[in-house]
């Protein structure tokens, strides 16, 4: 069929057609992609037929040079849609255009015609874009300045290709290329040539290659010299390869196969052979991504296995006593291989059947019954058997909920969510590498602030270590090492005097917490001991019966506040200022500095960790001391604005507002003192450490 005007689609200031943005095409499996000079498709019928030709050679994406159709548009003939870009000047030269099944179509997510010898088109697949490119090149007698015009065009056409699709050109650039013309230090080319030697075009195209990072993938193929030739000269002894296929560097995997040049393909009076390759997305494999292994701290339980346990921490703590090694890699080493050779790693638990035999026999019965022609039995054991399932069900998750309700008991609930972003005891133990000798030296004296009596400088003992061991939840492994709080306890006193000599943030939150938490604001309910959001709503529900009560003609106005992303834009200069003012020692604060300033994160997907990157704000999320350091802030910030809000008064007393970690409500006695406080340039809401 040959496209008329009420097919096509105006697009003479190229702009892309955007279309449905659905994923078919499918790069894992084989596809064929050509590539074909028709010479012309004007002629009634053509488009039809070459339709018919594609579906015979299971052809999914088909380039077209020379189809002679004036404009660009888009039409459907047999079972394929074309989109085609061709001259507008009414002489019917050159033309190009790419064919897809209609089954493709919505694959299509915008093409965009260029001029009667270019145009470009990209596809979604399952793994991500694709962008085709055709191309119909000058001859080689063509004027220079067509050449470098279609040359320029093409290359600034390719680097407009987001730099993530898959680029591939299919073209018939009417060159020429041999063996001499090539570098075999570049990865433009093959080892595969068949022209003895290489034209103007040819050194166009591999300039073209080379500042476009494309290859010519038909040349690393080797196949029949038969399958070579792409074109015939009518005068029957000139042969050529103009067909090429231009891939990008990087994705020249995606390019497997040269299938054939098919004697057979018929289309009219072309003197050009049908170039077919087949292409198949080769996905670099990952490393295993198993899960890391767990070690069966359960068992630790057990008197008999903790004492075994003991005896091989022991023995590999004596047996490297001279080596003065107090890294925590060596100190992890040696636990896992203790624990290991002791308690062994845990085994994935097999899914526990909840119907029992006893339901199984009375489906076999009712089997039996409907085999034998007995219907009464069969219906009676119907009702018998959905009766029976219930039960069974039910008892199924009356165990389970029994099994939750002891293991909250004994805080003995299996915490499943992977923590990789180092804000535990050995996370900070692996990053800092500090010692207590190293950083509690001499106070600096020119300090401006006194320091807190109530916060101790006193190194580490084993006390507070004990302390710190008996605070950690068990069942939860304290880093990407696998090592347990059960497997720190029962390791006897060799873990605990190797920890005498690294930074414990339990034991730095014991002596510093209290000082800070002795000048924290009552308005605080946000993680204090005897405090919740319980006492702040009773507050609220009490302030506004009293208003109601005794102040009749008057109402009161509450305004809630949430700071967005308030506990990771923490700034950490600001941080340690305001616990300079509240008092706490330059010691325990340079141990802070040091705990923060190292700090490091990854992210684990599929057991494979990504690359580890600095924190450069906010509290580390999970650390046992982020809460009280969170509230500190908190708590300078509304120091500096509770004055500024009217607040509401009853009697001599005026409450402005309350607080659970960064959640704050404002109480105002009008609407307009509401407005004025939150929008107050020091506000809550808008200001800004």
């Amino acid at each position: 069929m040959t496209p008329t005007r009420s097919s096509r689609t105006d697009q003479s200031q190229n702009r892309p057609t955007h279309v449905m943005d659905q994923r078919t095409l499918n790069f894992r499996n084989k596809i064929r992609i050509a590539t074909w000079n028709v010479q012309t498709l004007l002629r009634p019928g053509y488009a039809t037929l070459l339709s018919h030709e594609l579906s015979r050679y299971s052809i999914s994406l088909a380039s077209l040079c020379e189809t002679r159709w004036p404009g660009n548009g888009e039409t459907i003939a047999g079972d394929h849609c074309y989109i085609w870009s061709g001259p507008d000047d009414g002489r019917g030269l050159h033309g190009v255009a790419l064919a897809m099944p209609k089954s493709l179509r919505q694959s299509l997510i915008s093409w965009k015609p260029i001029n009667g010898r270019l145009l470009s088109a990209r596809f979604h697949h399952q793994h991500g874009k694709i962008t085709v490119i055709v191309a119909y090149g000058p001859t080689e007698i063509s004027e220079e300045t067509d050449k470098d015009l279609f040359s320029d065009t093409l290359r600034n056409l390719i680097q407009d290709v987001p730099p993530h699709d898959i680029t591939i050109v299919l073209t018939d650039f009417n060159a020429t290329i041999s063996a001499e013309a090539c570098d075999p230090q570049q990865p433009i080319t093959g080892p595969i040539f068949i022209d003895p030697f290489t034209n103007d075009n040819g050194n166009r195209l591999l300039n073209l290659c080379r500042f476009t990072n494309l290859c010519i993938s038909d040349t690393w193929f080797p196949r029949k010299q038969i399958h070579h030739w792409t074109w015939y000269s009518p005068d029957g002894a000139t042969r050529k390869a103009t067909t090429i296929f231009l891939i990008s560097q990087r994705w020249r995997s995606f390019h497997y196969q040269l299938s054939c040049v098919p004697r057979g393909a018929e289309i009219g009076n072309t003197d050009h052979r049908l170039l077919i390759a087949d292409m198949r997305l080769k996905l670099k494999a990952n490393p295993s991504n198993k899960s890391q292994p767990r070690l069966n701290s359960a068992k630790l339980a057990d008197p008999v296995m903790q004492t075994s346990y003991q005896c091989s921490i022991s023995n590999r703590f004596n047996a490297l006593a001279n080596d003065n090694s107090d890294s925590w890699q060596h100190f992890k080493k040696e636990v896992c291989k203790a624990a290991e050779e002791t308690i062994g790693r845990t085994r994935p638990s097999p899914k526990q059947p909840w119907i029992s035999m006893e339901t199984l026999k009375i489906i076999d019965l009712r089997r039996e019954a409907r085999l034998r022609g007995d219907t009464n039995e069969y219906r009676r054991l119907n009702g018998v058997r959905n009766a029976a399932i219930r039960r069974d069900r039910e008892i199924f998750w009356d165990g389970q909920a029994t099994l939750l309700e002891n293991a909250a008991q004994h805080n003995d609930q299996h915490q499943k969510i992977v923590y990789s972003d180092g804000r535990s005891t050995s996370a900070s133990c692996s990053t800092i590498h500090l010692y207590p000798d190293q950083i509690l030296g001499p106070q600096e004296a020119n300090s401006a602030i006194a320091p807190n009596p109530e916060c101790d400088i006193t190194p580490v003992s084993l006390t507070e270590v004990k302390e710190a061991l008996i605070q950690l939840k068990n069942l939860k492994p304290l880093d990407l090492c696998s090592i347990t709080a059960e497997m720190l306890k029962a390791g006897g006193d060799n873990p605990i005097l190797w920890l005498q000599s690294i930074i414990n943030p339990v034991i730095l939150l014991s002596r510093a917490i209290p000082a800070i938490r002795s000048q924290r604001r009552p308005q605080q309910a946000g993680f204090m001991p005897n405090r919740s959001t319980t006492d702040h709503i009773s507050a609220l529900r009490l302030l506004i019966e009293k208003v109601r009560e005794f102040r009749r003609d008057r109402h009161s106005f509450f305004g809630f506040i949430d700071l967005k992303a308030a506990f990771d834009t923490v700034d950490h200069l600001s941080l340690w200022n305001i616990l300079k003012i509240l008092g706490v020692p330059q010691k325990i604060l340079s141990l802070f500095q040091r705990l923060y300033g190292d700090a490091e994160s990854c992210v684990r997907i599929n057991g494979k960790e990504s690359e580890w990157f600095p924190i450069n704000s906010g509290v580390r999320q999970g650390c046992v001391a982020a809460p009280d350091l969170f509230n500190s802030v908190i708590d300078y910030l509304m120091t500096r604005v509770s004055n500024r809000i009217p607040g509401v008064y009853l009697g001599n007393y005026t409450l402005a507002d309350l607080e659970y970690a960064d959640d704050t409500a404002v109480l105002c006695n009008t609407l307009d003192q509401l407005r004025e406080a939150q929008t107050h340039p020091l506000s809550p809401s808008t200001i800004f450490l």
